[in-house]
């Protein structure tokens, strides 16, 4: 249980983020909710918000969870909140913190004109207009008169002069992919009004536009491809006499190469002796500079193999896990193993919660353990059939034992014993002898279990474990053993 300090410490920091819904009017303020959130805490349990208006009976509602959801009408109130640990002490209180409830009002909408273009994509339509009563998250919608297709759109300009108020103004409003057609404007609130303008005409202004420019695009091209023509012309002949020079160009060339390519084979034998003997030179030089730079990298990454060990350590502080999973059920040995076609069972599930409150060392823990199996085993042929219904819960007594560098992965065994309740079905299907009665009875006997697992903690407040329980049902007569292998996630507090 973590100690009040530590509670109180962080709860100063996460109880006053709070948001507030709009109750409308003029409906019944029934009709509507508000809702109050903070920051949750871990180590709280319970919250006790109290909610007093500025003249009236205060209000106390209780919650495990970080918000509260209640109906109040217009007015001005204020609230504060008790945090209440697992013990039921209350570990934090918050200073009183006045809020508004504001009322809504249905969207007053102002068209300046009864036909708009379209923008220069022939899909955008950007139009200007005066919204009153709105919000930042009020929608807007283009609603078709003959088709009723609606287009959804956004509002620009949307100022606020109150925290939650809707008294605030659009200047316009911005749709995409909007045809031409008569139109309808939409507007609803985030409290539920709406109003609806009258009808008005969209029209593709660009598209005009564009024919024209196109027709005169064509007359432009037909001119240009006349001058390109002529001066394809001239260009070939140019390219004629250009060819002619460069091949007296490419012979004159071609003599003083050869004479460049014979005095540089001279100077690069020269070099190549040079060379030979610089690289021996250096190919000693840099053999002995590798062996001291792999030394220094062989001493280099045993020194980071020891800080990544380090970091990867795990300081585990957790002395609580509940995990459930699944696994098989089978009867080893008894007189279960006559109740059932079936020895192996598939599949079979499991609940546990363990504390291991003793540590000695830094690898050894010790506690109990608190669990619960359930598995089914069935037998049937041609007079009746039989189902077990299993329910075993046992209280062990637990040592672990972590094993790794990191402390991550442990082993566990366990010692312990607890009641198995047998709940045992028989039913006979009408045969010639027509016989229907049914049977359904159930027991509990003793139980002694036992058990070795393997875990894994990837994260402190998570845990993998994978195991075998072995369970001894002392039934009169017919004393069982049965094995459930399992696997199994964790919750660590």
């Amino acid at each position: 249980m973590p100690s009040k300090k530590s509670i109180f410490s962080t709860i100063k920091y996460s109880l006053f983020c709070a948001i507030f819904a709009l109750c409308v009017l003029p409906l019944s303020s029934a009709d509507f909710s508000q809702r109050l959130e903070w920051k949750s805490d871990k180590n709280v349990f319970e919250y006790k918000v109290e909610v007093q208006p500025s003249s009236g009976n205060l209000k106390t509602f209780t919650t495990e969870k970080n918000y509260v959801e209640f109906s109040l009408p217009a007015g001005k109130y204020r609230y504060r909140i008790h945090a209440y640990d697992f013990l039921g002490r209350e570990a934090r209180v918050s200073d009183w913190m006045d809020f508004e409830i504001l009322k809504a009002s249905t969207p007053e909408i102002k068209l300046p004109q009864k036909s708009v273009d379209l923008g220069s994509d022939s899909k955008t339509l950007e139009m200007p207009v005066t919204i009153s009563d709105v919000t930042g998250a009020t929608s807007v919608e283009l609603v078709n008169e003959e088709t009723g297709k609606v287009i959804k759109g956004v509002l620009v300009g949307v100022g606020s002069t109150a925290i939650g108020s809707e008294v605030a103004r659009a200047s316009m409003a911005q749709f995409k992919n909007v045809p031409e057609g008569s139109w309808k404007l939409r507007v609803t609130n985030p409290s539920g009004l709406a109003s609806e303008s009258p009808a008005f005409s969209v029209v593709d202004r660009p598209r005009i536009v564009r024919a024209e420019e196109a027709a005169t695009k064509k007359a432009e091209k037909e001119r240009q491809a006349e001058e390109k023509a002529a001066a394809k012309e001239a260009e070939k002949v140019a390219k004629e006499e250009e060819k002619q020079r460069q091949a007296q160009e490419k012979e004159r060339l071609a003599r003083e190469k050869k004479a460049e390519e014979e005095r540089l084979a001279e100077e690069k034998k020269a070099e190549e002796e040079r060379l030979a003997q610089e690289k021996k030179a250096e190919k000693e030089r840099l053999a002995e500079e590798k062996k001291a730079e792999e030394e220094q990298k062989s001493a280099e990454k045993a020194r980071k193999k020891a800080e990544n060990l380090a970091k990867r350590i795990y300081n585990d502080t957790k002395y609580v896990t509940v995990s459930g999973g699944a696994g098989a059920a089978g009867i080893l040995s008894g007189g279960l193993a006559d109740y059932s076609d079936n020895r192996f069972v598939l599949p079979a599930f499991t609940a546990r919660i363990d504390a291991l409150p003793i540590h000695w060392g830094e690898k050894n823990k010790l506690g109990f353990e608190l669990s619960a199996q359930y598995e089914t085993f069935k037998m049937s042929d041609n007079y009746y059939n039989t189902e077990l219904m299993l329910i075993g819960g046992d209280l062990s007594l637990v040592y672990r034992r972590n094993f790794s560098p990191t402390k991550r992965w442990f082993w566990q065994m366990k010692a312990g014993g607890g009641v198995t309740f047998v709940h045992k079905t028989v039913t006979y299907p009408k045969d010639g002898e027509k016989r229907s009665e049914d049977g359904d009875n159930l027991f509990f006997y003793p139980n002694i279990s036992g058990g070795l697992s393997l875990g894994y903690i990837p994260v402190s407040f998570l845990s993998i474990e994978a195991g075998l329980d072995l369970s001894l049902i002392m039934i009169p007569d017919m004393t069982s053993i049965l094995v459930m292998p399992y696997l199994c996630l964790g919750f660590r507090l």
